[in-house]
């Protein structure tokens, strides 16, 4: 991947080698640090020398790499040439951290020492964007260095960094960061690409969510739904039983109602009860997600896919469900087993932070699922909540109006006495 740069770096256009140098320290290869360190020990340039060693330093940060970035280059130096590039670059970093350069500069005016150190933090500070492909924050970075350190635009590694970023060499690349119209410009189509290749890399990830993913996941979401009906149905008839046939706590009258009412109990009511709860549930939580896709697809423009919308909504509810089952089936034991409503209320009000804790993670999966801020996505569930429950108003009127038509119909044709 590195071989194209490497063999850039021996081109005669300065602009071309810097490229390369750039382009090497985004790598994240650490095979490029013995490129690096030829070009910091033999390239004529000492701007293009002096970025080598930047981008040596970012690189091994980034790998973390645990010896000193003169470690590492001499030690991907050849063994011949070892020794004596240690030595350089022991001697320019003592140099560097000085605050002195191999570039002479002219002063027009006194800059304190410590506007001179922020200055070359924030030059630091703008390489790091560039390599991040933040352009618009590397732009801002160098034009506070230049405010702070007016002088430093003399500097090298300065003019390197600034041509890397405006994409324009030597004082062209400084007048443009000092125009503060074409710098606007600049950041302004900057954070648009940005956003553009942000919106494509969230595209990408969401496409690969597939119709597979999210029915494994509503099975998985019905199958705990009915596992966990079952589980509180037997809890709940076993609770009433014991209760029952407490003498101490009900009356022989309220224990023979009790025990009627268990003994219409069965497994097969519980399975048919439970499938019924798990597959409403899903439906329900089916027509969310296509409201919750449709709100933020047309209102807040989001960019996503309603398979990886659905596919993500099922598995919050997926890793919440048995947790809030166990909790409700301990409050109905405690309730009834126990008989001990204190332990009951505290459970019920942990079990109603998780479910808040679920529809705010909701929130936050939709900004997630379209691109956008966690703010348009409690905004997008609400409206699709209210979607929702408006037209669930409007088919229960329409029906309401069919059903009672058709009753006042029938009551019109009996016969009169």
């Amino acid at each position: 991947m590195i071989d194209t740069y490497v063999r850039q770096l021996k081109s005669n256009d300065a602009g071309r080698r810097r490229e390369a140098i750039i382009a090497l320290g985004k790598s994240n290869d650490p095979a490029a640090l013995p490129p690096l360190a030829e070009v910091y020990k033999n390239d004529p340039e000492p701007a293009l020398r002096d970025l080598a060693l930047k981008a040596g330093r970012y690189l091994r940060q980034h790998t973390q790499q645990e010896p000193p970035v003169a470690q590492e280059i001499a030690a991907a130096a050849p063994s011949s040439a070892s020794s004596r590039l240690k030595e350089e670059l022991a001697s320019y970093e003592a140099e560097d951290a000085s605050g002195s350069s191999s570039i002479p500069l002219q002063r027009r005016r006194v800059v304190p020492q410590e506007d001179i150190d922020r200055s070359k933090s924030y030059v630091d500070e703008a390489l790091s964007h560039n390599m991040n492909g933040d352009n618009a924050r590397a732009l801002k970075a160098l034009r506070k260095a230049l405010e702070l350190n007016p002088d430093i635009k003399d500097d090298g590694f300065f003019v390197s960094v600034a041509g890397a970023v405006t994409g324009d060499t030597g004082q062209a690349a400084i007048n443009f960061i000092l125009d503060q119209k074409q710098a606007k410009e600049f950041v302004k189509e900057s954070k648009r690409q940005q956003k553009s290749v942000q919106t494509a890399m969230h595209l990408e990830t969401a496409e690969k969510s597939r119709w597979s993913g999210v029915t494994l996941e509503l099975a998985m979401f019905v199958l705990i739904n009915v596992l966990g009906t079952l589980i509180m149905f037997f809890v709940f008839t076993e609770s009433i039983s014991s209760l029952s046939a407490d003498s101490d706590m009900i009356s022989g009258r309220q224990a023979s109602e009790l025990r009627s009412m268990v003994a219409t109990f069965s497994l097969v009511t519980g399975l048919i009860v439970g499938l019924i709860s798990a597959v409403g549930s899903a439906v329900n939580l089916f027509l969310q997600g296509l409201a919750i896709h449709f709100v933020a697809t047309t209102l807040f423009g989001g960019k996503g896919t309603i398979r990886f919308m659905l596919d993500k909504l099922f598995g919050l509810y997926n890793k919440r469900l048995p947790l809030l089952y166990a909790l409700i089936i301990a409050s109905v034991w405690v309730t009834f087993g126990a008989g001990s409503p204190i332990f009951s209320a505290l459970i019920g009000f942990v079990t109603s932070l998780i479910g808040l804790q679920i529809l705010f993670k909701a929130s936050s999966l939709t900004s997630q699922a379209y691109n956008f801020s966690t703010g348009s996505g409690c905004l997008t569930n609400i409206l699709a909540f209210g979607f929702l429950g408006l037209i669930s108003m409007v088919i229960g009127y329409l029906l309401t109006n069919v059903f009672l038509g058709s009753f006042l119909s029938s009551m019109g044709n009996l016969p009169l006495s």
